[in-house]
This record gives C-alpha cells, structure tokens and sequence, in this order.
C-alpha cells in the first residue's frame, strides 16, 4: 500500500508540474507573438539644428549647434556634418530647433539659389547704409569716387542680397577694412565687374522694388 501510495503521489506532483510548465510556455508564447506583431521603431538619424535663435549672417559655433534624432525618411539627402557648418556665415536667421542644411550657410550650394547669378562678395563704402540691408533686398550696385564730382556708373541691376554677416564677426585682417561687406546675388554677366569694382573702388546700393 505504501509503495502505491508513493506512485500516486508522485504522478500527481508530475502532472502538476507539467501544467505548471504548460502554463509558462503558453505564456512565453504570447508574449512573443505580442513582440512580433508590434511595429518596429522607424530608424532614426542625428542631424544638427540651431541651438538658439541665430541671426542672419552669424558665424557659426559648435555651441550654435545641437542634435536631434529624426526619421531616416524625414532627413535630406545632404543634410550636412558639423564640421562644414562650424565657421560658415548664415545666409537668413534661423530659429532655436531649425535644421541647417548646406543650403543655410554661406557657400557653393548658396549659389544653386540664385540661377542664372553669381553670388560675390562685396564691399559697401558707406557701413551704415549696409548695416540697413537685410537678406532678400533687391539693389542696383553703384560705383563711384565720394571725392570725386558725384557721378556715379552703374554695375548690376536688381542684385539680391543674399546675406550681411555680422561687424564682428568679420574675418580680421592685418588692416581693418573701411566699410562694410555684404553678399550679393548678380546677373552672370555682371559678377567680374562688380568683383573688380570693389577691389579698389568705392560701392554703394541703391534700394529698388
């Protein structure tokens, strides 16, 4: 009797056992099931945007910048690295969180904005009447001698201004420059005139619709 015993017992704790275990299984089971049916998370990519608020014609620095992860799909196909950003003047202001692309710093892709143009950089002789320029302003380029008879011979019509980078963030030189310096949007064809002009000349702006 007691070896029967002993085997009933056993049995019972066996199949308790195995219910125990078919229990977990189902368990794990679904949980998996669960795990695979859930979408997986969408790849993302770290791309660089505006710390701050910026201003037009900002150079910018590392501290200018920050990272953010986005979608492989949301992200251009040239969003650029850090360090052909750092150094680059801004073409527009930007807003805290704003992207940057090759296409926000001043440089070889800024003249695919501008077809038909070349996009120079020019020395206005009258600082303050630069300073009133903003990205975006349409001008006719001027040059003349203000110690001269005031006459004055036209360069480029409905130029474009493209960016004033900031007075001091102006690249230093051994002699501080008269003036300020501003990028401009010209027709092709007057690009090597105004270039030349400037040079040794003295430029002004005239505002135009």
């Amino acid at each position: 009797m007691r070896v029967h015993h002993l085997l009933r017992e056993l049995r019972r704790r066996l199949l308790l056992h195995r219910r125990l275990l078919a229990a977990l299984a189902a368990a794990a089971a679904v949980a998996l099931g669960l795990q695979a049916a859930r979408p997986a998370a969408p790849a993302t990519v770290a791309v660089w945007v505006a710390a701050d608020d910026l201003a037009g014609g900002a150079v910018l620095h590392r501290a200018d910048l920050r990272t953010v992860a986005l979608p492989a799909g949301d992200v251009p196909a040239h969003a650029p690295p850090a360090r052909t950003l750092i150094g680059r003047a801004l073409v527009a202001p930007v807003r805290a969180g704003q992207q940057l692309s090759d296409l926000s710093v001043v440089g070889r892709a800024v003249g695919a904005r501008y077809p038909g143009r070349d996009v120079v950089p020019v020395r206005l002789g009258d600082a303050g009447a630069a300073a009133l320029l903003h990205a975006g302003d349409r001008v006719d380029v001027v040059a003349g001698d203000p110690r001269g008879d005031g006459s004055g011979r036209l360069l480029s019509r409905g130029a474009q201004v493209v960016t004033v980078p900031s007075v001091s963030q102006t690249p230093a030189t051994g002699e501080e420059p008269t003036g300020r310096l501003v990028l401009l949007a010209v027709a092709e064809d007057d690009a090597v005139a105004v270039t030349a002009a400037g040079l040794g000349g003295y430029l002004g702006v005239v505002w135009t619709d």
